[in-house]
């Protein structure tokens, strides 16, 4: 069977798949020209949701930080190094 534009158009979430499309569209096309993503700062602020849900909330920033500085690998960490 062969779907023309306008019967994919019908489905609703086709339809919401195209609006977003469209809106990210100069991004999406960017990536294929730069290949550069945000996913490592992603990661890193997925690891420090984590690190904040498994201490139930820290007292002390200062040992939040530690913490979140001993769970990254010796050469980020010194990309984040402050002092």
């Amino acid at each position: 069977m062969n779907y023309g534009a306008t019967e994919a158009e019908e489905i609703p979430e086709f339809k919401e798949l195209l609006h977003i499309l469209s809106n990210w569209r100069e991004e999406i096309l960017n990536y294929f020209d730069y290949r550069i993503t945000n996913g490592f700062v992603e990661g890193k602020s997925n690891r420090i949701k984590t690190i904040k849900r498994m201490a139930y909330g820290y007292r002390n920033l200062d040992n939040f930080r530690l913490r979140i500085l001993a769970t990254n690998p010796k050469s980020v960490r010194s990309q984040f190094h402050t002092c």
